[in-house]
């Protein structure tokens, strides 16, 4: 594996330069207790200290300087053996000089008794020059030293003292007091340690890969990509002014969450705001540290400690253990969370309140996340309300869509495809959603820009039509770059399907927490296709993934977009050749955004590769109709919901097949409603009254919303998921009340029962929750506007509406009272 283990990682090490004769025990002492607390001590009296043949033992300790982090200077009252390569400078003041020009921190130590001898022998000197006229040659003659050895101890302690950088002096009595000043001293590089590490986390989110291809994250922030988003702030002052205001953290801690769609630039904007904070950090030398973090990968039991998160800062970033003496008292942390959704998605309750409780957010952070990740998870959190500003980024309109356009080709020195586009989609309602997303805008700009004959690629329309011409484009151009003209075509279809296995493993590692590390995928992919080695050799591969560079593991791809559009056709694929990782992907409750692209696939496949899927879902569940246990109860769930999506007429027959065998309340529930939305009214009746004369059937009904909406997150647990009465219900009564006012068939084929499941939350609980008075009124307007088909079915829903209205009449009564 690639995985860093901690014992290889060098521990930092403290160099020790002084005279050996007269401070031997003292050196011995000073190096006892830095390995004490774990530091590792070069001298050269101790063993392992590194030996050179054939080079003289003082360019020896000159060498052995470059591999120290700290070099410790203790000065008492000899100056020591002259360097044999320069006879007017001691070895000890050469080391000190070559520390100081290979950068290195130096902690200069002088003995009280010294320093005291400097401070009298110069103002001495000084006054005797003054009153006698004398030089100063002259003067050193009259007047000697009282403690020190000679004026070379005193002229050392000088230049020291003076010198530009490192001249923070620490004076001694006797080794226990050197020992303990010199443990609060190195506590004290805390602060530079943290710098050195934003430094580190600056250069790494600046060489982040962007959908421009050849542009890091750095290029598009410091060279004139970047486009201001528009936004809203949902909750907190709302008079902050400019966004680039409300994200300065420099100075006060403010609680801030950026909320958006998908590829609409929440990471580019947190990272910038970072940049921004660190630069200033840096400059200021403050204690006040901005830190990068990317949740991406990182699994749902991470430790969100800070003390831990500096250590492996230092592992990653510094390649070195932990600072001994880190204090975290003296920093003022301020964190830039990228990926907060990955957190909400796979983390437990307990788990996600476990984090979101933790120190770590007691500080000042801006964390970024999809917002229906965070109205699904954290609304019902205390860390919600800990929130002080909401920033919600609004899609692209026209106007910011055509200054990014304008923007962008002037910088590529392409006018010619800017008129280009202009001319073909300025007026093109079509693309409305193209435009909306800086992603997906980026990546159509770059394959304008990519095209050797200026061809507008007037065939993109959606989201899936760009995602393949942009992959293809990306792969073909590197094939071509490393000489592969000739099997072109063979290898982009070998590099997709590569593409689609590895995004699988990396969206699975997520559910377990496990680390996927470059040696297994290749290992993974080569055994999957041998033709795979040569092309898994090439950067180009791989520059499609997010791999962190301290230990190769692989945390996502260029972007989420990306790998969520590959694993949706590598679940097609799997299921169509019933190939791994079909059926084991049913055991996993698959991202809403990834069944949406499987659904948007299904409609463009050849209609014998969806009847494939069909028969392989059906036959998936057939194998598993009859088994009790909760994981074949999920699997059959999730492949009812699959068949009932399936755009094929057959799904219609093989619901009614799975109604008459199922034997488990939660699968049916997910059978009858895949039915009802088909406007299969019989089963519609059916199950309104199965609703209201069983106990059970009502309960697994509440369970079932409850999950599916995300009110209710139970990682790990199969259902069924039965509604006792006591959870809140906000997430699946917005959705609930999103289907109630729309007009699709699908859609009001179930109102009356889902006006039926908004009563029972309420008579179950005995309490309206987050059900109002503007709920009710929307309702009726929706029936107000209701057709009555089929024939009837408009009055058995408002029959249903009106006992609605009297269990919220009877409620609001008894609040008042």
């Amino acid at each position: 594996m690639n995985k860093v283990q901690s014992n290889d990682i060098p521990k930092w090490k403290i160099a020790i330069i002084s005279t050996d004769y007269d401070l031997h025990d003292l050196r011995n002492i000073v190096a006892d207790s830095l390995e004490k607390v774990k530091f590792d001590v070069i001298a050269f009296e101790r063993p392992g200290y590194p030996v050179y043949p054939q080079i003289d033992s003082h360019d020896a300790c000159l060498i052995a300087l470059q591999n120290s982090d700290i070099v410790i200077l203790i000065i008492d009252k000899r100056y020591g053996g002259l360097y044999l390569g320069n006879k007017e400078i001691s070895i000890t003041e050469m080391e000190y000089i070559k520390s100081c020009e290979q950068g290195k921190i130096v902690i200069s130590c002088i003995r009280e008794k010294a320093e005291q001898d400097r401070f009298n022998s110069f103002n001495f000197v000084n006054q005797l020059i003054k009153e006698k006229n004398m030089r100063n040659d002259e003067a050193r003659e009259i007047f000697k030293p009282s403690y020190v050895e000679s004026w070379h101890v005193l002229d050392f302690i000088e230049k020291v003292r003076k010198a530009p950088t490192n001249n923070f002096l620490i004076s001694f009595k006797d080794p226990s007091d050197l020992c303990e000043i010199l443990l609060k001293r190195l506590s004290g590089l805390s602060n530079f340690i943290c710098h050195k590490i934003i430094e580190e986390q600056c250069k790494s989110v600046k060489s982040h890969k962007t959908a421009i291809f050849n542009l890091s994250l750095g290029d598009i922030i410091s060279k004139g990509y970047f486009i201001e988003p528009k936004y809203k702030i949902s909750s907190g002052d709302t008079n902050q002014g400019e966004l680039a205001g409300i994200f300065d953290l420099s100075l006060d801690d403010k609680k801030i969450m950026i909320l958006g769609g998908p590829g609409i630039g929440k990471t580019t904007l947190l990272i910038r705001s970072f940049l921004n904070h660190a630069d200033k950090c840096l400059k200021d030398k403050s204690n006040r540290v901005p830190f990068y973090i990317s949740l991406r990968g990182l699994g749902p039991n991470y430790h969100f400690n800070f003390d831990k998160y500096i250590e492996e800062s230092s592992h990653q970033l510094l390649k070195k253990c932990g600072f001994p003496l880190f204090n975290a008292n003296s920093i003022r942390p301020v964190f830039y969370i990228d990926g907060f959704d990955e957190l909400v998605e796979q983390s437990s309750d307990e788990n996600l309140k476990r984090a979101v409780r933790s120190k770590f957010f007691s500080f000042g952070f801006i964390v970024n996340s999809r917002t229906r990740f965070a109205n699904e998870r954290l609304q019902s959190l205390d860390f919600w309300s800990s929130i002080q500003t909401i920033i919600e980024l609004i899609p692209w309109d026209r106007e910011l869509s055509w200054n990014y356009i304008k923007q962008f080709f002037i910088l590529r020195k392409n006018l010619v495809s800017y008129n280009a586009i202009s001319s073909a989609y300025h007026s093109s309602e079509e693309m409305s959603d193209i435009f909306e997303s800086p992603l997906l805008l980026t990546m159509l700009l770059w394959i304008i820009d990519e095209s050797p004959d200026m061809i507008l690629p007037l065939d993109i329309k959606d989201r899936i039509s760009i995602n393949d011409q942009f992959i293809n484009l990306w792969i073909k151009r590197d094939l071509e770059r490393i000489s592969r003209k000739e099997s072109i075509e063979v290898d982009i279809k070998r590099i997709r399907n590569a593409w689609q296995h590895a995004a699988w493993e990396v969206y699975k590692s997520r559910f377990s927490g496990d680390s996927i590390y470059k040696d297994q995928m290749i290992e993974l992919l080569i055994g999957i296709d041998e033709n795979l080695k040569e092309i898994l050799q090439t950067s180009a591969f791989w520059d499609f993934f997010d791999i962190q560079n301290f230990d190769n593991n692989i945390r996502g791809m260029l972007h989420e977009q990306f790998m969520e559009y590959f694993l949706a056709q590598e679940i097609i694929s799997s299921i169509r050749d019933n190939s791994c990782p079909f059926p084991q992907f049913l055991e996993y409750e698959i991202r809403w955004e990834i069944n949406r692209i499987i659904i948007a696939l299904w409609k463009r496949a050849k209609k014998e590769d969806v009847r494939k899927c069909l028969m392989n879902l059906w036959l998936c569940y057939e194998q598993k109709h009859d088994r009790p246990d909760k994981l074949s109860i999920a699997i059959r769930n999730h492949a009812i919901y699959y068949i009932g999506r399936i755009p094929d007429d057959m799904a219609r027959d093989k619901l009614k097949l799975a109604r008459g065998i199922e034997k488990d309340i939660f699968v049916k529930l997910s059978i009858a409603f895949g039915l009802i939305k088909l406007e299969d009214y019989e089963v519609e009746n059916e199950l309104y009254n199965d609703l209201r004369s069983s106990e059970l059937w009502d309960q697994e009904n509440r369970g079932y919303h409850l999950v599916y909406y995300g009110d209710w997150i139970l990682k790990g647990n199969h259902p069924p998921y039965i509604d006792d009465g006591s959870k809140s219900w906000p997430k699946t009564l917005n959705s609930l009340l999103y289907h109630i006012k729309s007009e699709d068939m699908s859609h009001i084929a179930l109102r009356r029962i889902e006006l039926f499941t908004i009563r029972r939350f309420m008579e179950s609980r005995n309490d309206l929750g987050p059900f109002t008075e503007n709920d009710m009124k929307s309702i009726r307007d929706s029936l107000d506007h209701m057709i009555d088909k089929p024939t009837g079915f408009l009055d058995v829903v408002k029959k249903e509406y009106l006992e609605l209205q009297k269990i919220v009449e009877d409620l609001t009564k008894q609040d008042i009272s």
